[in-house]
């Protein structure tokens, strides 16, 4: 028997797997500048965030919940520079190969970039030889890509050490209720509990996380802090409906001690 599902209130906004990232990097790190550039280069948007030193952001957005255009081969985007940070989110468009996650890496080996892959399946695995700085499965997705049912944490952190060995350089898990772990370069597991609260709608808390993540390391090059932040920014988004704002990413991170 299926359920039907009523609205609470009518409302519009702009979402996708880049535009979160891309909209709350800048308001947790600052000094960024955010242009939308938009499809005709394989890609549906690119957001590109230009920060007043010479490092940028650079997001990917495949879909939102359509299709997404047809894409050839020869439409993949080359506007990276050394010291960019290329996150590839979500699942691909119509007319890529499942391997063209890996592709664009292949393409960029050498050339100075952090790439950050949250992705699931084959696309996952096609990124790995080419040591991405940072992959963002959730604990479901992770499970699936070994063919396992992960029942506890101490199984999230050996899937997760795997992913490692297979060329991932740091491995980040969400795992819902039960908080988030990661694994970083020298192979040391740090662990945090989900923050209390009401979830009102999980849509962008991955992302979220992607961005909190991302923002605390740059703040603080310190993986401990970097996790903590991407688990209150996910946090916060997932209590909120719509994507969550600064004061409620830090009214979260301040819950959590």
């Amino acid at each position: 028997q299926q359920l039907a599902r009523k609205a609470l209130a009518p409302g519009v906004r702009v979402s996708g797997h880049g535009i979160e990232v891309g909209r709350l990097v800048p308001f947790l790190v600052g000094n960024y500048k955010v242009r939308v550039k938009p499809g005709g280069h394989g890609l549906d948007h690119a957001v590109l965030l230009q920060h007043q030193h010479p490092l940028r952001l650079i997001v990917g957005l495949k879909k939102i919940v359509h299709i997404g255009p047809v894409i050839s081969k020869g439409q993949i985007p080359q506007f990276t520079q050394p010291g960019d940070i290329l996150v590839m989110s979500g699942s691909l468009a119509a007319g890529m190969e499942k391997d063209s996650y890996g592709r664009i890496l292949k393409h960029l080996k050498g050339r100075g970039i952090h790439a950050v892959v949250d992705t699931a399946g084959e696309s996952l695995g096609s990124a790995l030889p080419y040591r991405p700085f940072l992959v963002k499965p959730n604990h479901l997705e992770l499970g699936a890509f070994f063919g396992r049912e992960l029942k506890t944490a101490e199984d999230v952190e050996s899937c997760a050490r795997e992913l490692r060995l297979m060329g991932a350089e740091n491995v980040l898990v969400s795992m819902g209720g039960d908080g988030a772990l990661l694994v970083d370069g020298t192979g040391k597991c740090y662990r945090v509990a989900a923050p209390q609260g009401k979830v009102v709608s999980t849509v962008g808390a991955g992302d979220s996380m992607v961005a909190g993540f991302l923002a605390g390391w740059l703040a603080t090059g310190d993986y401990a802090q970097a996790l903590k932040l991407g688990t209150a920014a996910g946090s916060a988004t997932a209590f909120s409906l719509g994507l969550a704002d600064a004061r409620a990413i830090e009214e979260v991170l301040a819950s959590m001690g």
